[in-house]
């Protein structure tokens, strides 16, 4: 909560106005997430940006990168996505993220959704390069300040 609080701090201090945005958390119905997932791609492709409200277990979750995937497949630039650390100590460190490794919470899931990442990509080890350089570039700026100065770039929907 106090991550997504200085985001929106800097981003109404940078346009003058509060953020519009879509929280996946909120917005999908969780008693009903496989009918709220065919329906990601819009979602996602309605976004200006992504932001990544990066915490300890990010890297494991699959569904987190779907998202991003998503995100990229359905147009979405990279140069509209921040990776924003929770706070605290954490530091994120993207070089050796392998989705392979991700967790969901229905096996039958990761397989449908590794398959599916793995015929975009070209090989699951393609997208794994291409998430490490995609989200060190864009945590460049988190990692040298993880204090409320830093100051994102927008994550709106119209």
């Amino acid at each position: 909560w106090q991550a997504l609080q200085r985001w929106r701090a800097a981003f109404r201090g940078t346009h003058g106005r509060e953020p519009t945005i879509w929280l996946d958390r909120a917005c999908i119905d969780q008693s009903n997430i496989a009918a709220e997932l065919s329906v990601l791609p819009c979602y996602l492709a309605g976004c200006r940006s992504l932001l990544i409200l990066c915490g300890p277990t990010w890297q494991q979750r699959l569904w987190c990168c779907v998202e991003i995937f998503t995100f990229v497949m359905m147009g979405g630039e990279e140069v509209h996505l921040e990776v924003f650390p929770r706070g605290g100590a954490f530091q994120p460190n993207f070089s050796e993220f392998d989705v392979d490794k991700c967790d969901a919470a229905v096996q039958e899931d990761k397989e449908r959704l590794l398959a599916c990442i793995d015929g975009a990509s070209g090989s699951l080890n393609a997208f794994n390069e291409a998430v490490r350089t995609m989200l060190s570039r864009h945590c460049s700026v988190c990692a040298a300040s993880n204090d409320e100065e830093i100051a994102p770039e927008v994550m709106t929907c119209p």
